[in-house]
């Protein structure tokens, strides 16, 4: 297969990047370029990164959020390198030189489409990623979230994909003019890059044994803890941060959802909205 970048873009994620970094040292050498894209971090970051020799950094701004700093990452490889495969990583995330060459193994079947990995929570056998699947009301769904890794899913063709170790070709990021991020700077412009290369008559396949590890303490503004406050659940629908953003997610299920617009918007938001409310509520038991 020829040469591949693995892009990773990054604000103030040091911490993130010192278990990150380390765990490509093996790039080095085998036609593989590790491209970092700074949005303007202000915590070390780029000094960090600066003294990796082996790590090619691209600065960028504050401005850019995750879909322009992987689209500059992907289009910075392909005109200085002519590379041919964007291996997608996010800085939280830890790929190993097995779980690489079982990724390109896997997409060399398949040339045109993109090969995601299995996600394990770093430290434990716990799942973050096993595949993403639309379900019944058009709602994303991510198949194996919290199971153990024994419960695994088996390899097979799935709907859509993350950006944590995603293989995709050239040939796919350029027809589509790589990740919409416009509409979808931040969250949902992985799954609508999938989506809209599955309109191309492209497929996601699911590969279980290239496993890569999430830092899940890393993530963006979840769900409300125990004890949170309603200024906090409002933060999750308002703040660009947060996967429940309100208009990220109107316009990802009205762009991909078709007549079930409607009922997977109820479904996303009633099950959200009715967990933040327990967990309100329970904190002020306390």
């Amino acid at each position: 297969m020829s040469e591949t970048a693995i892009v990773i873009p990054v604000f103030n994620g040091l911490g993130g990047l010192e278990g990150c970094i380390p765990s490509l040292a093996w790039a080095e050498g085998r036609g593989v370029h590790v491209v970092v894209v700074d949005a303007g971090s202000t915590d070390g970051s780029v000094r960090y990164l600066e003294d990796v020799p082996w790590v090619t950094l691209v600065k960028g701004d504050p401005e850019m959020w995750w879909s322009a700093s992987t689209n500059r990452g992907c289009r910075f490889s392909a005109q200085r390198w002519n590379i041919e495969n964007f291996c997608i990583l996010n800085h939280d995330c830890q790929l190993s030189e097995p779980t690489f060459d079982t990724l390109r193994l896997h997409a060399a079947a398949y040339p045109t489409d993109i090969v995601c990995s299995r996600v394990l929570a770093q430290g434990s056998e716990r799942v973050v990623f096993g595949g993403g699947l639309v379900g019944r009301t058009g709602r994303l769904i991510v198949r194996g979230w919290g199971l153990n890794e024994s419960r695994g899913n088996a390899a097979e063709k799935v709907s859509w994909c993350g950006g944590m170790g995603s293989l995709i070709p050239r040939e796919l990021f350029e027809a589509l003019d790589g990740f919409d991020e416009l509409v979808f700077p931040h969250y949902y412009g992985d799954s609508d890059f999938s989506f809209r290369a599955r309109q191309l008559g492209r497929s996601v396949w699911y590969c279980p044994a290239a496993v890569v590890r999430n830092d899940v303490r890393s993530t963006g503004i979840s769900v409300p803890k125990i004890g949170a406050n309603v200024a906090h659940v409002i933060t999750t629908l308002t703040d660009r941060r947060s996967v429940f953003n309100v208009r990220d997610t109107v316009n990802f299920y009205k762009r991909h959802a078709g007549w079930r617009f409607i009922t997977a918007l109820c479904a996303v938001y009633g099950e959200h909205l009715a967990s933040s409310a327990k967990r309100v509520l329970l904190g002020r038991r306390a």
